[in-house]
């Protein structure tokens, strides 16, 4: 679904890790609001590489397996120690295209500041070397990609994953649902979505603890984690897509399981939910 056929530059910048140095072209305008070091993270590049997949008119596909365009906000050092790489898709729904790549060049400014203060914290240390052989890992980085569903022609849901890795065992990975409305291009939420939805929320946490709760009714440990992780608050099931047959909520690490048991997806039935009245238009009904 990602692969990059065709690469535009739009900016260079100059940067200097572990003592290495490269040409620039224009400098990245994303800032720590805090007074800036001179560290080995302050020359980055900035690549914006579109990609046209011919693939998307085979008739063979249906429309939520077919893959979409999709552009790529990239940054790197001169020694390739970190990376900075958000991935997002193009719908060719105008308004939705443009609050999907603003979002994104949100999170990679915000992904860009994280790294600066950790670099700026400890400005006489070899991060890039230390953070390159934590672990195994090659790179100290954030990336992020998605994935999408169609729940009717209606509606269009993204989960986007961004992961992280600034040394340490393992890396951390955010779960993020947006959920379009085809027609008008607005952002939906609980509120767009459900009629009720306090009794959306309650409905849901209801049937995840019981999913949840058997699929791992061997280990009695997780128990407290699943309950406090399904409590019905919009902080646990922020990561909601529509899908054809109701909607799917993502867990993140920790929220449900130890990290060792990975994400917990949970598919709930839009039956279950009908005391929260759903709007149906959006599942096409």
């Amino acid at each position: 679904m990602h692969t990059i056929y065709k690469f535009t530059l739009i900016a260079l910048v100059v940067a200097i890790c572990l003592g290495a140095s490269i040409i620039i072209a224009s400098p990245i305008n994303v800032q720590d609001d805090t007074k800036r070091s001179e560290t080995q993270f302050d020359t980055m590049t900035k690549d914006v590489l579109a990609n046209e997949n011919k693939n998307n008119n085979n008739e063979q596909l249906t429309k939520a397996q077919q893959p979409v365009p999709t552009k790529k906000i990239f940054s790197r050092n001169a020694t390739n120690d970190v990376n900075i790489s958000i991935v997002y898709p193009v719908f060719g729904i105008k308004a939705i295209d443009v609050d999907i790549e603003r979002w994104s060049n949100e999170i990679y400014a915000n992904s860009y500041s994280e790294v600066i203060k950790i670099f700026d914290a400890a400005p006489d240390d070899d991060m890039c070397e230390r953070l390159k052989h934590d672990a195994g890992f090659e790179k100290c980085q954030v990336s992020g990609d998605f994935t999408f569903s169609y729940p009717s022609p209606n509606a269009i849901s993204i989960v986007f994953s961004i992961h992280k890795y600034f040394g340490g065992a393992h890396g951390t990975i955010d779960y993020i649902g947006r959920t379009y409305d085809v027609s008008s291009g607005k952002k939906l939420d609980i509120n767009d979505i459900f009629k009720y939805p306090d009794i959306a929320l309650k409905l849901m946490s209801k049937w995840s603890l019981k999913i949840l709760t058997e699929r791992f009714s061997r280990e009695s440990k997780n128990l407290g984690l699943i309950e406090g992780g399904t409590a019905p608050s919009m902080k646990n099931f922020s990561c909601m897509s529509l899908t054809p047959e109701g909607i799917s909520i993502t867990f993140e690490e920790y929220q449900v399981a130890p990290y060792s048991y990975g994400p917990q997806e949970v598919e709930i039935p839009l039956a279950v939910l009908s005391d929260a009245q759903p709007v149906m238009r959006l599942w096409g009904k």
